[in-house]
């Protein structure tokens, strides 16, 4: 988690983008079910791709209880549901958002659990 001391709170998420790798951002809550249940994907992909790198970002203020949609992180970003994913070149240039990012990663996961898939 890159916002681990300030949750939710605004943060410039490009300050997090590693130049010569695809970046991963999830936005992600501790309340979202389907973010809890991707988490350990997430984290096989970040392992098993020298080429990518994931970075979650938790849209929840300290003491809410619930997904905290009025977070200001949630707001500066658009966030609307979770997990939510953008994806960045190896230049820092934005190439995927929302649900075709949520598609490009979700075949990225499938392919780091079956490598044998991907050279097909």
């Amino acid at each position: 988690m890159v916002n681990e001391e300030n949750p939710g709170e605004s943060i410039d998420i490009k300050r997090s983008l590693v130049r010569g790798k695809y970046t991963i951002i999830e936005f992600t809550s501790p309340f979202c079910c389907p973010c809890q249940q991707v988490k350990p994907y997430l984290h096989k992909l970040n392992d098993s791709r020298p080429d990518v790198v994931v970075r979650a970002f938790d849209i929840n203020r300290k003491g809410i209880e619930g997904i905290d949609w009025e977070a200001p992180l949630a707001m500066k970003y658009g966030v609307s549901s979770v997990p939510r994913y953008q994806i960045y070149n190896e230049r820092g240039a934005k190439i995927s958002d929302g649900h075709d990012a949520s598609n490009e990663v979700t075949d990225m996961i499938n392919k780091s659990l079956n490598p044998r898939s991907a050279g097909e």
